[in-house]
């Protein structure tokens, strides 16, 4: 499963009340070349951070993070903060049956 569609999943998951369980989410497997050739704005990094995961999933320092930025929230606060931006993300998505 790619690291986007797992992001995708821990989305879904942290966050049923979205109602996005009408959404069919398939691995597109899309490489990280790919993904960085699409052109929006953010790619290229977005691609270097998957490539990144890829070579081995690091292990993650949530204290020396906090040290470095004492505003880092978790991702559970930030889906919550940002839960409309999600909903018109998503609904914009095209629904799929399954």
């Amino acid at each position: 499963m790619s690291f986007f569609l797992q992001a995708v999943h821990k989305v879904i998951g942290e966050r049923s009340k979205l109602t996005l369980s009408r959404f069919v989410f398939q691995d597109s497997k899309v490489t990280v070349e790919q993904y960085r050739s699409l052109g929006f704005p953010g790619a290229e990094e977005i691609a270097n951070m998957f490539a990144f995961y890829i070579r081995g999933n690091p292990d993650r320092d949530t204290k020396m993070s906090r040290k470095l930025n004492s505003e880092i929230q978790s991702f559970k606060i930030w889906v919550k903060e940002n839960k409309e931006m999600l909903r018109k993300a998503f609904g914009s998505l095209e629904v799929q049956s399954g």
